[in-house]
C-alpha cells in the first residue's frame, strides 16, 4: 500500500509540474504574440498582418552497436522556436519567395532557434521577442524583393499567398519523456551480438533512436494547439562482400510510437536470424543482368515505393516566385506534376488513396505520423485523394495552390506530406495467385521469369557516413524532371521461374520510374502492411529543387516527422531494372578476428 501511495504522488507531481510548464510556456507565447501585433512596427513600414509561433519541447534517445559493441548511447532535451510571421496580406506577402543570395541563410534556420529549457517566463519572452524581431526585419526584406521579381515576370496563374484559418483550440494531454533507457541498451547490446561468429558479416549495426515531443503552437488568429508526438525506430543492418567484392547489405526495421511498442525480444531475434541467412545467401547469389517488365514489390519494398516516390508526389506545394533565372528553370523542372492531374487517371482503376491522419492504430500498429491539428493550426482532415484511379484531391497547408483553395491539414515541416495514407484495391489476390500473375505477365512479355523485390535500402542508410558499406550501394542520380523518381538499391532480390523456383540475385539497381506507375499496377495482394518512413529522409531524394521548395513555402518549417502507409503488395508492369556498374572495394586481407 506504501508503495502504491508513493507511485500515485509522483504521478501526481509529474501532472503538475507538466501542467505548470504549459501554463508558463503559452502565457510567455501569447503574451508576447500580443505586444507584437500591437507594437512591433518600423516608421513607415507595416506591422505583420500575421503571426504564430511553434515551440517544440523535445526528448531524444539514440542507443548504437556497431559491430558488436555499444558507440553511443546519448540522450537530448531541447526546445526549439519556429515562427511564421508575414507582413503584407493574404493576397500577397514575404512567404513563396526564394532567392539565390539567401538559400545558405535560409536553410540554416529550417529547425528554428534553440530556447532555454528553463520554465521562466522572462527569460522565454525575451527570447521570443528577439526571434521575432528578427523575422519582421527579414520579411520587410523579402517583400520588397519579391514585388521587384513579380514586376519582371508574369505570372500564369495569380494565387494568395494565404488563407485564413480559424481561431481553434486544441490542448491535448502532454506526452512524458520517461523511457526506460538501461533496458533498452540491453537489448541493443543483446541484438548487436547477434552478429558475432558470423565470419561473413563484415559489419553490423543496431541503430535505437527514440523521440519523444510537445509542441506548443499559438497564432494571431487566435488559435492555441498543444500536440503531442512520439516516434521510436529499432533499425538493423548487416554488411559483406561477395567473392568479386561487391558490396552487399540487408536491413531490418521495426517502428513504433514508444520503444515499449516495439516487438517482443523472441520475434527480434528471428528477424535477424533470417536477416543473416538473407546476406549470407546473397553472397553466392549470380549478378543479375538489364531487365524491363513485371516486378513484384512485396511489403516493405511496396513501403518504400511510397517514401520515396509516390509519397511525395500527393503534396500540393505551391512553386515560389524567384529573382533568379537559373533557380525559377530548377522550380519548373520540379514542380509536382499531379497537381495539374485533378479528376485525371493517375493509377489502376481498382486502386484508392486515401489521407487519414486521424486514425493512430491498425491491427496492432500504431500509426506514427497521426496527429490531430497540423502544424498551422488546421485540423488534420481525411481526404480521398484517388477514387478508382481518379486523382481527386492532393494533401494542402494554407498557401493555396491550383483547384485547391482552403488547407486540409496537412502542414508539417513547413510543406504539405503525408500523415496516415492506405492504398486499398478491389483486384487482391493470394500470395500464390499473385505469383502466378507475376510469372503470367513475364511470359506475355516473352520473359524467361519475372523479378521479386523484397527488400529496397532505406534513404536514410543510402545516404549516410561516406566509409560504411551501405552507402557504396548508391549511385543517387536525380531523375531528368518531377514526372519520374528513383529508388535507392533494392537488397532482396529474386528472379521467379515459371515452376515456382525462386533465386536470389545480387548487383541490381532501379532505373527511373514514371509517376505514372501506379496506372501500371497489374494486382495486389490479399493483407496489407503499415510501413512507417520519415517524411524528411524521403525529402532527401529531391536534392537541391527540394530544398527550394521548402525555403519558399512559408516562414515556419521543422523536419516533417513521420508518415505511415498502408499498403498492400503491388505487382506493377514496365520496371527497369540496369546491373550496376562501377569499382568495387578489395576483400580484407586476413579473415574474421575469432579469437
Amino acid at each position: 500500500m506504501k508503495r502504491l501511495i508513493l507511485l500515485l504522488a509522483a504521478l501526481l507531481t509529474v501532472s503538475f509540474s507538466a501542467h505548470a510548464e504549459n501554463k508558463v510556456i503559452l502565457s510567455a507565447m501569447k503574451d508576447e504574440l500580443a505586444r507584437t501585433m500591437d507594437t512591433l512596427k518600423l516608421e513607415n513600414e507595416a506591422g505583420p498582418y500575421y503571426v504564430s509561433y511553434i515551440l517544440t519541447d523535445g526528448y531524444s534517445l539514440r542507443i548504437t552497436a556497431d559491430s558488436g559493441a555499444i558507440t553511443v548511447n546519448s540522450e537530448n532535451r531541447n526546445r526549439r522556436l519556429r515562427i511564421d510571421l508575414r507582413v503584407g496580406n493574404y493576397t500577397l506577402d514575404n512567404s513563396n519567395f526564394v532567392s539565390l543570395s539567401g538559400i545558405a541563410g535560409a536553410a540554416s534556420n529550417l529547425s528554428g532557434t534553440m530556447i532555454p529549457l528553463d520554465d521562466d517566463y522572462l527569460v522565454l519572452r525575451r527570447q521570443i521577442w528577439q526571434v521575432t524581431d528578427r523575422a519582421y526585419k527579414s520579411a520587410l526584406d523579402t517583400l520588397t524583393k519579391k514585388k521587384a521579381a513579380l514586376l519582371n515576370t508574369v505570372q500564369a496563374e495569380s494565387l494568395p499567398d494565404f488563407s485564413k484559418g480559424e481561431p481553434i483550440s486544441s490542448l491535448q494531454p502532454e506526452n512524458s519523456f520517461l523511457v526506460q533507457r538501461q533496458a533498452l541498451s540491453q537489448l541493443v547490446e543483446q541484438l548487436c551480438r547477434a552478429f558475432l561468429g558470423q565470419r561473413n558479416v563484415q559489419k553490423s549495426k543496431v541503430d535505437l533512436t527514440v523521440q519523444i515531443g510537445n509542441s506548443y503552437y499559438v497564432n494571431s488568429e487566435g488559435a492555441t494547439v498543444i500536440e503531442p508526438s512520439s516516434a521510436t525506430q529499432l533499425m538493423v543492418s548487416a554488411g559483406t562482400q561477395a567473392d568479386d567484392g561487391m558490396p552487399l547489405s540487408n536491413f531490418r526495421i521495426f517502428t513504433a510510437a514508444r520503444p515499449e511498442g516495439l516487438p517482443e525480444k523472441a520475434k527480434l531475434d528471428a528477424e535477424l536470424k533470417a536477416m543473416i541467412s538473407e546476406l549470407l545467401a546473397a553472397r553466392a547469389a549470380p549478378v543479375a543482368g538489364e531487365y524491363s517488365g513485371p516486378v513484384l514489390f512485396e511489403s516493405q519494398a511496396a513501403g518504400e515505393l511510397f517514401s520515396q516516390g509516390f509519397g511525395n508526389l500527393i503534396g500540393a506545394k505551391k512553386p515560389p516566385v524567384s529573382d533568379s533565372p537559373q533557380l525559377s528553370a530548377t522550380l519548373i523542372r520540379s514542380e509536382n506534376p499531379f497537381l495539374n492531374k485533378i479528376g485525371m487517371k493517375v493509377a489502376a482503376n481498382f486502386l484508392s488513396l486515401k489521407a487519414i491522419p486521424s486514425r493512430k492504430d491498425y491491427g496492432q500498429s500504431t500509426l506514427l505520423g497521426s496527429y490531430k491539428i497540423d502544424e498551422e493550426g488546421t485540423p488534420g482532415r481525411d481526404v480521398s485523394l484517388i477514387e478508382n484511379g481518379i486523382l481527386k484531391s492532393l494533401l494542402t497547408t494554407r498557401t493555396p495552390v491550383k483547384g485547391i483553395a482552403q488547407s486540409n491539414g496537412h502542414a508539417r515541416g513547413g510543406t504539405a506530406v503525408p500523415s496516415v495514407l492506405q492504398l486499398s484495391s478491389t483486384n487482391k489476390k493470394t500470395y500464390q495467385q499473385l505469383r502466378q500473375e507475376l510469372v503470367n505477365a513475364a511470359r506475355e512479355e516473352g520473359l524467361e521469369y519475372g523479378y521479386l523485390v523484397r527488400g529496397i535500402t532505406p534513404v536514410s542508410e543510402a545516404m549516410s557516413d561516406s566509409d560504411s558499406l551501405e552507402s557504396v550501394l548508391i549511385s543517387q542520380q536525380s531523375p531528368p524532371d518531377s514526372t519520374q523518381f528513383r529508388l535507392t538499391r533494392p537488397f532482396c532480390v529474386y528472379r521467379v521461374y515459371p515452376d515456382g523456383r525462386e533465386e536470389m540475385v545480387r548487383g541490381i539497381e532501379f532505373g527511373n520510374i514514371s509517376a505514372n506507375a501506379l496506372r501500371n499496377v497489374v494486382a495486389t495482394s490479399d493483407e496489407d502492411i503499415a510501413y512507417a518512413f520519415p517524411v524528411s529522409g524521403s525529402n532527401l531524394l529531391s536534392g537541391v529543387s527540394g530544398l527550394i521548395m521548402l525555403l519558399g513555402s512559408s516562414g515556419g518549417m521543422s523536419p516533417g516527422g513521420y508518415a505511415t502507409v498502408i499498403t498492400p503488395s503491388l505487382l506493377m508492369n514496365e520496371i527497369e531494372l540496369k546491373k550496376s556498374r562501377g569499382q568495387y572495394p578489395k576483400l580484407p586481407i586476413v579473415s574474421y578476428p575469432e579469437r
